[in-house]
């Protein structure tokens, strides 16, 4: 999918005490051989996006050491790449040093990619999962954005603390709200959104 960039934004990423002193948890990793964000980079290789750019607010060796060149995602290593990106001016800047402000400082990467559709995935929701009929979906229906979410009757012991969203019968998202455990039946977001490349300018 030569018009697809899929972004993997390690940015907001859950604290874990000493286990992500030093990496994000994005690049925590497990079976001494995987990473959490394995995941989202596996998601896109097998749905076909080859161009992956990933954002990470700090520990940038951490990042750079567990996906090295990156080739083990990329399909055709002559048209995709994976890089990674961290604004170094603005990493002892706490509350703006945030992925918006890190996509704008390597904003260069995109424009380079001409993308016509942006897919964003954050590593610390793990699931399998096939983009392409998503892309296809949003492209049918003419949406600006694509929100993924999945839907649970465990809300009240599950997921919490991430954003439970409220839904229209027309697929449109209407209001969104911190799950404290109120309620059973929820629409979790996946914080995965689909893009148009207009949309994705719009937002920055």
């Amino acid at each position: 999918m030569n018009k697809v960039l899929g972004i993997c934004n390690l940015h907001d990423s859950p604290s874990l005490g000493q286990l992500t002193k030093n990496r994000p948890a994005g690049a925590l990793s497990f079976l001494s051989r995987y990473a959490l964000m394995d995941f989202t980079l596996s998601n896109f290789s097998n749905s076909e996006i080859d161009k992956i750019l990933v954002l990470t607010e700090n520990n940038l060796s951490a990042v750079f050491n567990h996906t090295k060149q990156g080739y083990v995602w990329i399909n055709n290593t002559r048209t995709g790449f994976l890089r990674i990106a961290m604004n170094e001016k603005l990493i002892e800047s706490g509350k703006f040093n945030t992925d918006i402000a890190n996509i704008e400082t390597h904003y260069s990467i995109i424009e380079d990619s001409k993308p016509e559709i942006i897919v964003v995935a954050p590593s610390f929701f793990l699931y399998s999962f096939d983009f392409r009929k998503a892309i296809e979906d949003h492209e049918e229906s003419g949406a600006e954005i694509t929100c993924l979410y999945i839907k649970t009757e465990k809300g009240d012991r599950d997921y919490l603390n991430c954003d439970s969203l409220e839904i229209e019968n027309n697929g449109v998202i209407t209001h969104s709200r911190t799950n404290v455990g109120e309620e059973k039946k929820q629409n979790i977001s996946l914080e995965a959104f689909i893009f148009t490349r207009d949309a994705f300018d719009k937002v920055l």
